[in-house]
C-alpha cells in the first residue's frame, strides 16, 4: 500500500481535507483506529509533514485541525505524536468531553476483533495496537483505558496538542493557496483529560485559524428517526422486574439491530462469550463455518448466506451432528420472558444475509431463527406496535445514522460542493488493512530514515503488543537456558538468552523479542517487545533457513561484526557489541505445510556471549535443544489450555510466504557462521507463540 492510495480513499477534493471512515460499512473501534493510523502513516511516508528528531534542523511547524475527538481522531492524533511530527494539532469537540458516546456506556461489551470471526485474530481480546490499545470490556471501561493512554501520550508529546470541547459552532471554507479556514466557538481545555482548570466561561472563545491540513473524524452522528443512541444505557439484557414476559419490536436490519435481537432472547449474552461456549468442541462445525467465511471475504459481489448457512444442517456426518448439537444448547439459552419481532424491509428474511454486517452476527442470528427465537416480518412497524399495544420502551430502532449531514454542516462553500459530488459517487476507501510495518510507531520519523537514527534509541525501539503471559513464559525458558549455560560461563562476562516469536504486522513478518535478556552480568535494559524484519539478522538467517545457526569455534569478532553488518543488524537493533565472540539461534520449527496456514517457525531462541573462547558445542546444544523440545510438548499438549484457566493461546494471523530450505551458507556469512546438523526443537502441529488472558470463565467444570 502506498500513501496516495490512502489520500485517494479520504482527500475530499483538492485542498488538505480528509475524512476518516465515515461511509464505510461494517465498523468497528479497531478498524477505525487502524484506518486513522494509515492516515498518520502516510502523513509521515507521503512527506505532507515532516518529524523532530534529535540533533537534526527541522522547518517550522505545520498546522493540524482534526474535527471529532471519538477513536479515530485521537488514535490519528497519538499516531502524529508518537512519530514525533513536526505539527501544531488541534482538535474539536462538538460535545463536552472526549469519547463522548462511548463515555459512561455500560450496557454495550466492546470486543477488537470478535467482528471479524471466525478469521484470525478474532478471539484475541486485546486490540494489539502501537499506540491507544485497549482490551475488550465495557464501553465506559473501554474509554478509561484510551484515555489514559491518550494522557500518557500528550504528556510525552514534543509540542501539545490543543483541546477545544463543547464546540457547538464550526465551519471549514477554502482559503485558496492558504489553506483551510476553521470558524468556531467552543471552550479551551486541558488536552490530556478534557478537564479545565477555570470557570468555562473563562475558557469559551470564538476564534478562526488558517489550518495547512484538516481531518475530519466526525464519526457517524446520531441514531435516524430520533431514536435512542445505541451507545446509551438500557435494561434490553436484563430480566424484567414488572412483568413475567414483554414483547418487543426491534426495527432494523443492520449490526446494531442483530445485536441487540442477540441480547434480548439469549441469556447472559455477549458475542465473544457465546461463541466461545458454543463453539467448544466442534472442530468439524468450525472448519465449514471457516471456510464459508473464507468464500464470503473472497466473493467479488457477495450473495446472502442464507443457504449456505441451510447446507450446513443438511449436511451428513460430524458436522450435521454438531450443528444439530448448538441449536440445542442455543435453545437452552433463549430467555423465557421476552419475545421478540423482527421488521425488516424486505419481506424474505434471507434477505437479510446479504454483505454489510458482519459474518458472526448474521450466522448467530441464522441460528436464532432456527430456533424460533423471533418472528421476522416487513409489516409496517406501527401497526405491529398497535396490533401487539406495545409501549414505546419496547421498541428499539435501529436504522443507522445520517452520515452525510454529519459532515455537511460544517463544510461551506466550495468544500460543501466538492464533498456532496464525492459522497453521491460513493468512493470513499480509506483501508483498514494495516499499512505500516513492524515497529514503525516506536520510532521517530518516516522508516526511510529509521537505521540512520542513533544507537541509543534502537536499544529499546520498534515495539509492538506482548501479552504479558507470553513474557513469562518465555522468560522462564531463557531463564533456565541460561541457568544451564552459567555452569560453564565466567561470571565476569556477558551471556545474553532471548527468545522472539514469529508475528505478521500488515503484510510484514517480523520477530518479536519476547521476553527481557536473561543471563550473566547484564545492564538492565527494557527490550522485551522490540520487533525485527524477518529476513534480517541471525534470527532472521534461522527463521528462513529453519536450521540452527552457530558462529564457528573461535571465529575473529570482527569477521563476526562484519557479517552482522552484511546481515543488516543495524536496520533494526543498535550494533552488536565488538565484545561478542559467540553466536547461536535455535528456531522452534512448525512441520510444513500449505503455505495458507500460519508460517512453519514458531520461534527463535538467541544466545550470545562475549567470554573469550565460549562456545556451546553440539553436545551441550543437543541439551539446549531438549530444554527448548520439552517447553514445547508442555504448552502444545491437549490439557495444558485448561490447566491455564484464564490464559489462552490465541491463534494469530497466518503469514503467507513459505520458508526455503538452506543447505549451506552464502557468501561471507558461511566464514563466520554455520549451519549446525542436528535438528531443532519441533511441534507436531500448527503452534504459535501467544499466550494471552481470557476473561472467560472455562465453561467446562474439571475435576478436582
Amino acid at each position: 500500500m502506498r500513501p496516495t492510495q490512502i489520500f485517494r480513499g479520504c482527500k475530499i477534493g483538492a485542498n488538505s481535507l480528509y475524512s476518516i471512515g465515515t461511509f464505510h460499512s461494517g465498523v468497528t473501534v479497531l478498524s477505525q483506529q487502524i484506518r486513522a493510523l494509515n492516515l498518520a502513516w502516510a502523513f509521515i511516508e507521503g512527506k505532507i509533514v515532516d518529524c523532530v528528531i534529535p540533533n537534526r534542523r527541522t522547518s517550522k511547524p505545520k498546522t493540524v485541525a482534526i474535527v471529532g475527538g471519538g477513536f479515530a481522531g485521537l488514535t490519528f492524533a497519538a499516531g502524529l505524536i508518537a512519530k514525533r511530527a513536526n505539527v501544531e494539532i488541534t482538535i474539536f469537540e462538538e460535545r463536552d468531553t472526549l469519547l463522548p458516546l462511548q463515555h459512561g456506556s455500560d450496557s454495550r461489551w466492546l470486543h477488537p476483533q470478535i467482528y471479524n470471526w471466525p478469521g484470525p485474530r478474532s478471539e484475541m481480546n486485546v486490540a494489539m495496537l502501537p499506540v491507544l490499545n485497549w482490551s475488550a470490556a465495557r464501553a465506559s471501561d473501554v474509554v478509561v483505558q484510551i484515555m489514559t493512554e491518550w494522557k500518557a501520550t500528550v504528556e510525552h508529546a514534543p509540542l501539545k496538542p490543543k483541546l477545544y470541547c463543547n464546540a457547538g459552532h464550526l465551519q471549514v471554507t477554502a482559503t485558496p493557496g492558504k489553506g483551510l479556514a476553521v470558524e468556531w466557538v467552543g471552550e479551551r481545555r486541558n488536552p490530556g483529560d478534557a478537564t479545565m482548570d477555570e470557570d468555562a466561561q473563562v475558557h469559551a472563545v470564538g476564534a478562526s485559524k488558517v489550518f495547512d491540513h484538516v481531518v475530519l473524524a466526525v464519526g457517524f452522528g446520531l441514531e435516524q428517526h430520533d431514536a435512542i443512541s445505541y451507545w446509551r444505557n438500557e435494561q434490553l439484557g436484563q430480566p424484567s422486574l414488572d412483568q413475567p414476559s414483554k414483547t418487543f419490536l426491534v426495527s432494523g436490519q443492520g449490526d446494531g439491530a442483530m445485536i441487540d435481537l442477540l441480547r434480548l432472547r439469549i441469556s447472559h449474552y455477549r458475542p465473544d462469550r457465546i461463541l466461545d461456549q458454543l463453539f467448544s468442541n466442534k472442530p468439524k462445525l468450525l472448519g465449514a463455518i471457516v471456510d464459508l467465511y473464507r468464500r464470503d471475504l473472497a466473493a467479488r459481489r457477495p450473495t446472502s448466506l442464507f443457504a449456505s448457512f441451510e447446507s450446513l444442517g443438511e449436511q451428513q456426518g460430524p458436522i450435521a451432528i454438531e450443528f444439530k448439537a448448538i441449536c440445542d444448547d442455543l435453545r437452552k439459552r433463549l430467555r423465557r420472558d421476552t419475545n421478540v419481532i423482527l421488521h425488516i424491509r424486505q419481506q424474505s428474511f434471507a434477505a437479510v444475509f446479504g454483505p454489510g454486517t458482519s459474518f458472526q452476527n448474521r450466522f448467530l442470528v441464522y441460528l436464532l431463527f432456527k430456533c424460533g427465537g423471533f418472528i421476522p416480518t416487513s409489516i409496517d412497524a406501527e401497526k405491529v406496535i398497535a396490533q401487539h399495544d406495545l409501549g414505546r420502551d419496547c421498541v428499539v430502532i435501529r436504522h443507522g445514522t445520517d452520515r452525510i449531514a454529519q459532515i455537511t454542516r460544517i463544510l461551506s462553500g466550495t468544500l460543501l460542493s466538492t464533498f456532496k459530488r464525492r459522497s453521491r459517487s460513493s468512493s470513499f476507501s480509506l483501508s483498514d488493512s494495516i499499512a505500516w510495518r513492524g515497529g514503525y510507531f516506536g520510532f521517530f520519523g518516516p522508516r526511510d530514515g529509521a537505521s540512520r537514527l542513533p544507537d541509543e534509541l534502537k536499544k529499546s525501539w520498534r515495539k509492538e503488543y506482548l501479552p504479558s503471559p507470553t513474557a513469562l513464559l518465555a522468560t522462564a525458558l531463557c531463564s533456565s537456558i541460561a541457568g544451564y549455560l552459567s555452569g560453564s560461563h565466567p561470571l565476569d562476562k556477558r551471556l545474553r538468552v532471548t527468545i522472539h516469536r514469529a508475528l505478521q504486522i500488515g503484510t510484514e513478518e517480523v520477530l518479536q523479542q519476547a521476553c527481557d535478556y536473561q543471563g550473566i552480568a547484564l545492564v538492565p535494559e527494557r527490550t522485551a517487545g522490540r520487533t525485527f524484519p524477518a529476513r534480517n539478522a541471525t534470527i532472521g538467517l534461522a527463521y528462513q533457513c529453519r536450521r540452527v545457526i552457530r558462529s564457528r569455534r573461535r571465529v575473529s569478532k570482527r569477521l563476526l561484526e562484519n557479517t552482522m553488518t552484511n546481515l543488516r543488524l543495524n536496520d533494526a537493533s543498535s550494533k552488536m557489541a565488538k565484545e561478542v565472540g559467540f553466536i547461536l539461534a535455535i528456531p522452534l520449527v512448525e512441520p510444513e505445510r500449505n503455505y495458507t496456514l500460519p508460517e512453519p517457525v514458531a520461534a527463535v531462541i538467541y544466545i550470545d556471549s562475549d567470554a573469550p573462547d565460549f562456545f556451546v558445542d553440539d553436545k551441550s546444544l543437543q541439551i539446549l535443544i531438549s530444554i527448548a523440545q520439552r517447553f514445547l510438548n508442555s504448552l502444545t499438549r491437549s490439557s495444558f489450555a485448561d490447566d491455564l484457566g484464564r490464559v489462552r493461546n490465541f491463534r494469530l494471523s497466518a503469514i503467507g510466504s513459505k520458508r526455503t530450505a538452506v543447505k549451506a551458507l552464502a557468501g561471507k556469512a558461511a566464514r563466520s557462521l554455520e549451519l549446525v546438523d542436528v535438528s531443532p526443537p519441533a511441534t507436531t502441529s500448527a503452534f504459535q507463540l501467544n499466550f494471552d488472558y481470557s476473561d472467560f470463565v472455562p465453561t467446562q467444570i474439571r475435576p478436582i
